[in-house]
């Protein structure tokens, strides 16, 4: 392989980080920080207490994410919906007949999250 110093990967980083508000299940998220690029990833039945969850690093900027969540009860065209900016993770609805956003509390669930956003 190449052995240049040039290209030596010399901003790595895996770790854990704790999300904030969850009441019960798992508290316990995963990360990897390569340079200004970071991803994070949850997957745990799970209650939240609150529509927010802080971030293991801060976001440059508002990022869609991936998200699954099974077992959540909601309206006809309502649909779960999460935003990451700045140092925190957003659980949203998003109405679709509408396109308004709106929050939600005592979230409860099997989530699946994945999120790729940059950080400074």
């Amino acid at each position: 392989g190449d052995t240049a110093a040039a290209n030596a990967l010399d901003d790595y980083e895996e770790g854990t980080w704790n999300l904030t508000n969850v009441t019960a299940g798992s508290t316990t998220g995963s990360y990897t920080k390569i340079g200004d690029t970071v991803t994070v990833t949850y997957d745990s039945d799970a209650t939240f207490s609150s529509a927010t969850t802080a971030l293991p690093f801060s976001s440059v900027y508002g990022v869609g994410v991936s998200f699954y969540a099974d077992g959540i009860v909601m309206g006809a065209g309502i649909v779960p919906n999460v935003l990451v900016a700045g140092s925190t993770m957003y659980f949203r609805t998003l109405n679709q007949a509408t396109g308004a956003y709106g929050t939600f509390t005592d979230l409860s669930g099997t989530f699946r999250i994945s999120a790729t956003y940059h950080t400074n």
